[in-house]
C-alpha cells in the first residue's frame, strides 16, 4: 500500500516543466516591467506574462517574494559568469569582461534595486544583497590573475570591491550614459590594479 506524499516531500519535488516555465516567464516580465516602473503592479506583471493572478501568487505569494526571486536569479547569473569566463578566456580579459557584465547588471537593475530598497526600508538594515556570492566570484577572478602575475600581488578582494563600488552610484539619466561611465570607471580600475607589464590591457 502506497503512502500518501507529505507536505515536505511535495515541497522537495522539482517543479513541473510547465510550472517552471511560468515562473521563469513571470520573472522575465517582472524585470522588463521594473525597468520602466519600480512600482509596477503585480496584476500588470501577470497580464504581461500571460498568466492569471492566481498563478503568479502560487509562485510568489507577495511582491517581496517576486522581487527577491528576480534579484537572486540575476545575481546568480553574474556569479556563474566568473567560472565560465575563466574557462574560455585568459585571466585578465576574463576579469575585464566580468566587470563589463557587472556594469550591465547595475545599469539594467537600477529600478529593481530601488523597488527592493523600498520593500525593506522599514526593517533593520540587511546585509548587502548578493554581496557574499559576488565577493566569492571576485575572489575567484582575483586569484586566477594573481597566479598568472597579471594583477598586483598585494591587491585584496576587498580592495577591488571597494574600487568597484562606484558602479552603484551611477546616476546618469540615460542607460547609455551610465554604461559609458561604467566603462570609464572599469578602465581606471584596471589601470590601477594590473602589474606594470600588463598596463593598458
Amino acid at each position: 500500500m502506497s503512502v500518501p506524499p507529505t507536505r515536505s516531500t511535495l515541497a522537495s519535488r522539482p517543479p513541473r516543466s510547465d510550472a517552471q516555465r511560468n515562473r521563469d516567464r513571470i520573472i522575465d516580465v517582472a524585470l522588463l516591467q521594473l525597468e520602466a516602473d519600480p512600482d509596477v503592479a503585480l496584476r500588470t506583471i501577470a497580464k504581461k506574462a500571460g498568466v492569471g493572478q492566481g498563478t503568479l501568487y502560487r509562485h510568489f505569494p507577495d511582491r517581496d517574494a517576486l522581487l527577491w526571486a528576480a534579484y537572486d536569479r540575476e545575481v546568480q547569473r553574474l556569479v556563474d559568469a566568473a567560472a565560465e569566463l575563466l574557462d574560455r578566456l585568459a585571466p585578465l580579459p576574463a576579469l575585464r569582461e566580468w566587470m563589463r557584465r557587472l556594469g550591465a547588471f547595475a545599469v539594467a537593475n537600477t529600478n529593481l534595486g530601488l523597488a527592493m530598497h523600498r520593500s525593506i526600508a522599514t526593517g533593520d538594515d540587511p546585509a548587502p544583497l548578493g554581496y557574499t556570492r559576488c565577493a566569492d566570484a571576485v575572489s575567484t577572478l582575483l586569484g586566477a590573475n594573481q597566479r598568472a602575475g597579471t594583477i598586483r600581488p598585494d591587491l585584496t578582494r576587498d580592495d577591488l570591491l571597494l574600487a568597484l563600488a562606484g558602479i552603484w552610484q551611477l546616476n546618469d539619466p540615460e542607460p547609455a550614459a551610465r554604461e559609458a561611465r561604467a566603462e570609464r570607471l572599469f578602465d581606471i580600475v584596471m589601470a590601477g590594479v594590473t602589474t606594470e607589464k600588463h598596463d593598458g590591457v
